[in-house]
Order: structure tokens, then sequence, then C-alpha cells
């Protein structure tokens, strides 16, 4: 928490799936692959699917 606060990062987290997926969805500049998303209390790393898609992978699954 302590990192977060020096570069004023936020973590993400999302109320639901959907909201994630929205998230993903839109398009960006910057996402960091490897980043941790919460999703409804549930871990989820930010991974990609070979072709730059974005895809959420269960933390649990690693």
């Amino acid at each position: 928490m302590e990192c977060l606060k020096e570069t004023e990062a936020h973590p993400l987290a999302f109320p639901d799936m959907e909201a994630a997926k929205g998230w993903l969805s839109r398009p960006r500049t910057e996402v960091l692959v490897g980043s941790i998303v919460m999703v409804a209390g549930a871990a989820f790393v930010v991974t990609t699917a070979g072709t730059g898609v974005l895809v959420l992978l269960p933390l649990a699954a690693l």
C-alpha cells in the first residue's frame, strides 16, 4: 500500500464481473499485464490472449 501511495496509483476493484469487463473493453494506452484486479472479492490477473486481447485470469488458476 505504501508503494501505491508513492506512485499515486489506485488499486483496481470492481463490484461485479460486468463492470470489470467494461473496464477491459475500453481502449486504453496503458495496462500493465500481470496487474491484480479484485472483482467481488475474488482476485484476477490481467493477461493477454496472444492477439493483444486483455483477459482476466483467476489468480487461483496460477
